[in-house]
C-alpha cells in the first residue's frame, strides 16, 4: 500500500497530474491507510494540492534545474550530451542496471517499516539524478531538433527547445507515464553513470565543436555524428 503511495508521488512529479489515473489511485491507498501509517498520512496534505499546480511547479523547476546547470556547468552538460549522441547503446545499458538495481532496493526496503525511510531516500536520488541528467538529454535533444530543421543556434537555445520537447511527450496520454516514469530516468541514469565513469574515471572526452556560440568551424551532418566512431 505504502509503495502505491511512493510511487504515485514518484510518478505525479515526473509524468504530470495531467496523467492522473495513478496519482488517484495512489491519493486513495493514502487516505485510506492515513489511521494505521504515519508514512501514509504525511502524503494526504500533497494530493490536496491541485493537479494542475504541481505539474506547473514541477515543470518550472525541472527547467529552472536545466538552466542553472547548463549556466554553471556547461561542460558537463556539454559531455553529458556528447554520450547520448554517440554512445546511445551504452547510455541505455548503464541506465536499465541503474534503474532495475534501484527499483528492486525499494522493494526491499518498502516491505519493513524501517526501511521506508531509506526506499523514499532511494526514490528521491532517482529523481535527483534524473533531474541532473535532463539537463543533457535537453541539449542533445533540442540539437538534434533544430539541426535537423537546419537551423543554428545557442546553447540555451537548444536546452529550452529540447526541454519543451521533454515536457510535450511528458504530457502525452499514458505515453506520458512511460516516457516519465520510465525512459527518461533510464536515459538520464545512464548518462550520469557512463558520465561520471568514462569522463571522470577514465578521462574520455569528447570534442563537441558543434555546440557553443562559434558556428565559423563547419559541423558534421547529423549522420556522421551520431555514428562517429572513437
Amino acid at each position: 500500500m505504502l509503495l502505491a503511495v511512493l510511487l504515485g508521488v514518484y510518478a505525479d512529479i515526473n509524468a504530470g497530474a495531467v496523467n492522473n489515473i495513478l496519482r488517484l489511485i495512489a491519493a486513495e491507498v493514502a487516505r485510506t491507510r492515513a489511521g494505521g501509517s504515519f508514512f501514509a498520512s504525511a502524503f494526504i496534505f500533497y494530493y490536496n494540492i491541485p493537479g494542475w499546480i504541481t505539474t506547473a511547479a514541477t515543470v518550472f523547476l525541472r527547467i529552472a534545474v536545466c538552466l542553472t546547470v547548463l549556466r554553471f556547468k556547461p561542460g558537463v552538460a556539454k559531455q553529458g550530451g556528447g554520450y547520448i549522441l554517440y554512445k546511445p547503446l551504452k547510455v541505455i545499458g548503464n541506465g536499465l542496471i541503474g534503474y532495475c538495481a534501484f527499483t528492486v532496493l525499494i522493494v526491499l526496503f518498502i516491505n519493513s517499516i524501517l526501511g521506508v525511510p531509506l526506499a523514499l531516500t532511494i526514490l528521491s536520488i532517482m529523481w535527483l539524478i534524473t533531474l541532473l541528467g535532463e539537463t543533457s538529454l535537453a541539449l542533445a535533444g533540442g540539437y538534434l531538433l533544430l539541426d535537423s530543421l537546419g537551423g543554428k543556434s545557442n546553447n540555451f537555445t537548444y536546452l529550452a527547445a529540447g526541454a519543451l520537447l521533454i515536457e510535450f511527450l511528458r504530457c502525452l496520454p499514458i505515453l506520458g507515464y512511460a516516457v516519465g516514469v520510465f525512459f527518461l530516468p533510464v536515459i538520464c541514469m545512464g548518462m550520469v553513470i557512463t558520465l561520471v565513469y568514462q569522463g571522470y574515471l577514465k578521462k574520455n572526452y569528447w570534442e563537441l565543436p558543434f555546440w557553443g556560440d562559434d558556428f565559423s568551424a563547419g559541423r558534421e551532418t547529423l549522420r556522421k555524428i551520431i555514428l562517429k566512431d572513437r
